[in-house]
C-alpha cells in the first residue's frame, strides 16, 4: 500500500476441508509469507523498515478431538527478531483458533485449515509478532502438509 502509513491488507485464498482425520502425523514445509508489516509498539522506523521477512514450521497431530496445530514463525528486520510459538486445536471442518496476542497485541496467531490436494493439508495462519526492539509486525503464513 503506498502512503507513509506502513498499512497492508494480508489475505489468503484457500479450499476448505471436506473431512477432518481422526489419526495420523503431518509434517509441514517451510512455509510461504508475503512480508510482515509493522504495526507499531516500539521504535520509530523509517519506511524501509516498515516491511520485515518471516520464516516457519509446522506440524499436525490429528486425533478424535481434532487436528492438533504446531507453529513456529519468526520474523526478522530492523536487525532484530521475534518469534510465535504458537499451538491449539482445530476442532472441526471450517473452525479455526486463536492462540496468544493476535493483532498487535502480542505474539499470536489465527489458524485454520485447508486441503492442498493429493492428500495434504493447508496450515493458514494470520499472525502478529513482537520483535525485540517492541516493534510489532503481522502477515499471513501458509504451510503444505504431508
Amino acid at each position: 500500500m503506498a502512503g507513509d502509513d506502513f498499512h497492508s491488507y494480508h489475505y489468503v485464498v484457500f479450499n476448505p476441508l471436506v473431512s477432518l482425520p481422526t489419526t495420523g502425523t503431518m509434517t509441514c514445509n517451510a512455509g510461504k509469507s508475503n512480508k510482515p508489516n509493522n504495526l507499531g509498539g516500539g521504535t520509530s522506523i523509517s519506511q524501509a523498515n516498515s516491511y520485515c521477512t518471516a520464516s516457519g514450521t509446522a506440524g499436525i497431530t490429528f486425533d478424535s478431538s481434532g487436528g492438533n496445530v504446531n507453529l513456529v514463525i519468526t520474523v526478522s528486520g530492523e536487525g532484530v527478531t521475534g518469534t510465535a510459538n504458537v499451538s491449539g486445536l482445530v476442532r472441526s471442518v471450517g473452525s479455526s483458533y486463536i492462540s496468544g496476542g493476535l493483532g498487535g497485541l502480542g505474539n499470536g496467531a489465527m489458524v485454520i485449515l485447508g486441503v492442498a490436494g493429493n492428500g495434504a493439508r493447508n496450515v493458514l495462519a494470520i499472525y502478529s509478532v513482537v520483535l525485540s526492539n517492541k516493534n510489532s509486525y503481522r502477515d499471513v503464513e501458509t504451510f503444505t502438509c504431508k
